[in-house]
């Protein structure tokens, strides 16, 4: 064993993987090897630049772009280039080698169109499972076996590409002979499944390191690191070495620190999305546009929006224009992107667009820079400002910086007011070259501008008609080619064609339901009548969809698909929608038999609306606008069936999830399971135990043993491969519904006793599977709950806030704060619940701390929470109701904008201010209201700020009320004080003779003569009768009589 040890720390872990790379050399021409030699170490975006570049290549070419498929491989390629660069010191060149041998291949297999499209497939299937540099960049040198286990792995992908070249140096009619006897999947799939089982392996080691779970490991790299140790201190140039290898690593590692702060979204996963619906050869016209080219020709910071209609393809184009931008980026020309997504909710805050561009404006700096910056400040957290700062701070003159966005009409307005602030701040850096680039819708949204030098960009019909007529030639070359359009006549599809660019309108989305609508159909009768009858707009196409689908049998799992489709954060893969649609609620355990067999074949109840991304498997609706057709409500009682109610479908999603969590099995781990036993590895179905998530391929090859072996196997060996089987088909939801439980459950009430136990119990419960968004480790001494509460009131999340609010403690918040607190920012439903829940605690014995809670509840008209206050109120004391009519020190978000009228303020007056006849009309109609004179100076009061407002509606419901027998002078003064007083005065108050005398008085004390003159005139036969003075009303004696005025009868 010991001897084995030192063979092992002998041999370098490169080794592999240097005669791997010399092996692809040998066959390649002179002038071919003389470019792999030269070529260098690729930077951040050279995996794009590759990627494009073969688009590029191909742009003669019918059908989409298919180099964006490689990209996620390519960028495992280009990190692992990286990482070792900095690793291998005895064969430097090592790195640009591995990232040569992959390009070089592609630019070959590119030239075979057929070969090329298989070959991009395969490293599409790779990129799901390839390695990531999030996963091990920050363990691989400290690691010895993952170090070997890792160039292992690219020494197997130097080898394939070694395979693919030669394969493509074969004479056309020998690749044809083996494309016959031997398929592609025959001559590559062995080193493809080579490559699956060592990224297993590779994430097996990356596990054992971080948890440093072998301590024979460990001993090994200490002794390894203690030789090499000894062996370079024994001279300088070694010692010196080793020193500078040590703070190149320490600056590397502070470097990924500060950008995985600012973001850790895959920004590229929405762009690759998009450019895979790119033809080739489309999205010309932009660049001959002159905005475009002044935009990009300005040597100052500038913007430029494009707008267009709903499906013209703007993020199409963007997606284009990424590419282009890209294409020859440099340390230079610095290029930024960020694509918001509908159903991404991470992707439409303010956070993580900022914090994304930032990232990536910033990747290219060299590690010394940011490691500078952390050593100074020792970030732990980054927020919006931090990173602004960061980037001003690292700004470069000399740079032209270009920022893309796309879709910032999906934001919220608060996040895409926030958006705006940060890029205007950015943009007028002094000095700066950044270009901003952004599309969005051009109806309904005002979009500020960012900077005086700006360009719009107005997609018009005409600019597209080029890419249209390619698009719908394309498209119909493919559904004939796959028989998914099959014609009797022929000559049918020169008039489909014709049809569909007649009516297209510069709608790629309208082109693509239109013509799968017309692949629907069965008869060229019934294909000539749908070309009479195209749809004239979305809408319309949507309704027709749903109105073929009414036929299908799976409507249930139609409606279940787009409802978690309308409602989902992020978007579902195959199979954790496939175990969503099949939970009901409170279930105790997945029922697999329940489970569809085939979720692909199962989304084909759903239309053309849902769609597969081919790499992430993820599941979308083909645009946003089926999910905004489906949220609305039909009066067509076959489509009201597909309708989607957000708020019920969120809330049962959150049943899902919280039953999900619930579940009793979860302490089994899939890992102790596999190794219960061995009878299954001599039979085909073995792979039953690969930890995969469910697979037709598996279940099919499992069913096919059993059933060609069914004498063979004795029935442990069938109960086993069923328990097996089953343990790959459960729990792939889980991810989903650990993240994203709690943003389901907002509406959950005590109600939902069941629901609401369950959610309390993953709430408390610290052994649960369910993630929670706060941070417990910081509470402070302002209260136990302090940091769930605060996460609660931002997000608004109203079940939260109500276990808060009938938690038997809230540390030294009192309960009345705490619902005063909530009041003051509007969560009347969890007021409402929380009162409910509460009303046996003496706190709400105190008349004047209910009516404390009913201020926010009169200023803005909340009659439910209003009224369960006056009934607490009633319930009290018969007199307890008196206390709405005191006044109360106003929260300063209560506060009106004239606030200047009263130093305090009544639930009454705050009626008034708002204009709410409904809580006005409460409190003076109650019977139990008996104190006339505090009423009379309430409702004088309310008069005055009603006036101040403009709220004449309530001045004349309160003028005209029973309760008004005459209003204080002292009150009516006020409104001289006012906007519109003496308006009012004039046109409403004498109208009804309340306290006259004060009114003509103080028309002559201010000398409102033109109000006193109107007056006579209108009561012309009012009589006046003589007083002695009263010092009260009058202290200066300028009055020598009171004056009533009786109106004549």
């Amino acid at each position: 064993m010991a001897l084995v040890h030192a063979n092992v720390l002998n041999v370098r872990p490169e080794s592999g993987l240097s005669i791997a790379l010399n092996d692809f050399r040998s066959i390649l021409t002179e002038e071919e090897s003389a470019d792999f030699v030269a070529t260098a170490t690729p930077d951040v975006n050279a995996a794009v630049r590759l990627a494009t570049d073969i688009d590029h290549k191909n742009v003669h070419r019918t059908g989409r772009c298919l180099g964006v498929r490689l990209l996620t491989f390519l960028e495992s390629v280009n990190q692992f280039s990286n990482i070792v660069d900095t690793f291998v010191s005895t064969n430097p060149q090592i790195a640009g080698l591995i990232w040569g041998s992959v390009k070089l291949t592609l630019l070959v297999a590119n030239n075979f169109i057929s070969y090329f499209d298989k070959l991009s497939d395969m490293f599409m299937q790779l990129g799901r499972t390839c390695p990531r540099l999030a996963e091990f960049g920050s363990i691989y040198f400290t690691s010895t076996r993952l170090q070997r286990a890792l160039c292992e792995y690219y020494a197997v992908v130097v080898n394939l590409c070694k395979s693919a070249v030669e394969f493509s140096r074969k004479p056309v009619i020998s690749q044809a002979a083996i494309a016959i006897l031997r398929p592609f999947e025959l001559e590559f799939g062995p080193q493809q499944k080579k490559l699956m089982d060592l990224s297993q392996d590779i994430r097996d080691e990356i596990s054992l390191a971080s948890k440093k779970a072998q301590d024979q490991e460990s001993k090994l790299q200490a002794i390894e690191r203690k030789e090499a140790s000894r062996n370079r201190a024994s001279s300088k140039f070694f010692k010196n070495q080793l020193i500078r290898e040590q703070l190149e690593e320490k600056q590397r590692a502070a470097h990924f620190k500060i950008l995985d702060l600012m973001s850790m979204y895959d920004f590229r996963k929405s762009w690759k999305q998009s450019r895979k619906q790119c033809l080739n050869g489309t999205c010309l016209w932009i660049y001959e546009k002159e905005e475009w080219k002044d935009w990009l020709d300005l040597s100052s910071s500038s913007t430029l929006c494009c707008t267009g209609t709903l499906g013209c393809g703007k993020t199409i184009v963007t997606a284009s224009i990424v590419a282009n931008l890209l294409s020859d980026s440099s340390n230079t020309k610095l290029v930024s992107y960020f694509f918001c997504r509908y159903d991404d909710a991470e992707s439409i805050t303010a956070r993580t667009i900022v914090g994304s561009i930032v990232r990536q404006l910033l990747s290219n700096l060299s590690h010394g820079v940011l490691a500078k910056l952390d050593q100074e400040n020792s970030y732990d957290t980054l927020d919006i400002d931090q990173i602004l700062e960061i980037f001003m701070v690292t700004f470069r003159e000399n740079c032209r910086y270009f920022i893309v966005i796309d879709g910032l009409d999906e934001c919220k307005s608060v996040e895409l007011q926030q958006v705006f602030n940060y890029l205007k701040n950015l943009l007028k850096l002094p000095n700066a070259n950044i270009k901003c680039y952004y599309s969005c819708r051009g109806s309904g949204i005002i979009w500020p501008p960012l900077i005086t030098t700006r360009w719009q960009i107005l997609i018009d019909p005409h600019d597209i008609d080029a890419d249209i007529n390619h698009y719908i030639q394309v498209t119909l070359e493919q559904k004939l080619e796959d028989e998914s359009l099959r014609l009797g006549d022929p000559r049918i599809i020169l008039a489909i064609q014709k049809a569909l660019m007649e009516k297209a309108q510069g709608m790629f989305l309208w082109v693509t339901f239109s013509i799968q609508n017309i692949c629907a159909q069965r008869t060229d009768y019934d294909i000539m009548e749908a070309l009479q009858d195209l749809p004239e707009d979305l809408p319309r196409t949507f309704e027709r969809i749903l109105k073929n689908l009414c036929g299908h049998n799976d409507i249930k799992f139609a409606r279940r698909i787009f409802s978690w489709l309308a409602v989902a954060k992020r978007p579902l893969r195959l199979e954790e929608l496939r175990e969503a649609i099949a939970i009901e609620p409170m279930a105790t355990d997945i029922n697999t038999v329940h489970l569809v067999n085939d979720i692909t074949q199962t989304l084909a109840c759903c239309g053309c609306l849902v769609v597969v991304d081919e790499e992430q498997e993820t599941v979308h609706f083909t645009h946003h606008s089926v999910k905004q057709y489906l949220l609305q409500e039909s009066s067509d009682p076959l489509l009201s069936e597909y309708h989607v109610d957000f708020a019920i479908a969120d809330d049962y999603a959150g049943q899902i999830c919280i039953t999900y969590l619930s579940f009793e099995c979860f302490d089994r781990s899939v890992a102790k399971a596999s190794s219960s036993g061995a009878k299954l590895v001599d039979i085909p179905a073995a792979i039953v135990r690969q930890r995969l998530p469910y697979s037709r391929l598996t279940n099919k090859i499992a069913a096919l043993t059993l059933l060609r072996n069914r004498s063979t196997l004795d029935r442990s060996v069938h109960r086993q491969l069923g328990e097996s089987t089953d343990r790959v088909q459960q729990y792939s939801f889980l991810v989903y519904a650990k993240e994203w439980w709690i943003s389901h459950t907002k509406r959950l009430e005590p109600t939902f006793k069941r629901s609401w136990e369950l959610w309390c119990r993953l709430l408390t419960d610290q052994n649960s599977k369910a993630d929670k968004p706060w941070h417990p480790h910081d509470r402070s001494s302002q209260g136990p709950n302090k940091p769930i509460s605060e996460w609660a009131l931002t997000n608004s999340h109203t079940g939260l806030l109500i276990y808060l609010g009938t938690e038997t403690t809230l540390g030294c918040i009192s309960r009345q704060s705490y619902l005063i607190e909530l009041a003051r920012q509007r969560h009347w439903r969890a007021i409402y619940v929380i009162l409910v829940m509460s009303e046996h605690e003496t706190w709400l014995e105190d008349a004047v701390k209910v009516t404390s809670l009913m201020l926010p509840a009169a200023r803005f008209d909340r009659l439910d929470i209003f009224h369960y206050g006056a009934e607490l109120l009633r319930d009290v004391h018969m007199t307890g109701f008196q206390a709405v009519l005191q006044s109360f020190d106003m929260l300063p978000e209560l506060h009106p904008n004239n606030g200047c009228l009263f130093k305090t303020w009544s639930p009454l007056v705050l009626a008034a201010v708002g204009g709410h006849i409904r809580i006005i009309g409460y409190i003076l109609t109650r019977q139990y209201l008996t104190d006339e004179d505090s009423v009379i100076a309430n409702i004088g009061k309310a008069l005055v700020a009603a006036a101040a407002f403009e709220k004449l509606a309530v001045v004349h419901y309160l003028l005209t009320s029973e309760k008004v027998v005459a209003i204080p002078g002292i009150i009516l003064c006020k409104f001289k004080g006012i906007d519109n007083g003496p308006k009012v005065l004039n046109h409403r108050l004498y109208d009804y003779c309340l306290d006259a005398q004060t009114y003509l008085y103080k028309s002559l004390h201010y000398a409102e003569y033109e109000l006193l003159r109107e007056f006579m005139i209108k009561y012309p036969r009012a009589t006046i009768k003589h007083s002695s003075p009263n010092s009260r009303t009058d202290p200066a004696g300028l009055r020598h009589k009171s004056i009533y005025i009786a109106r004549d009868s």
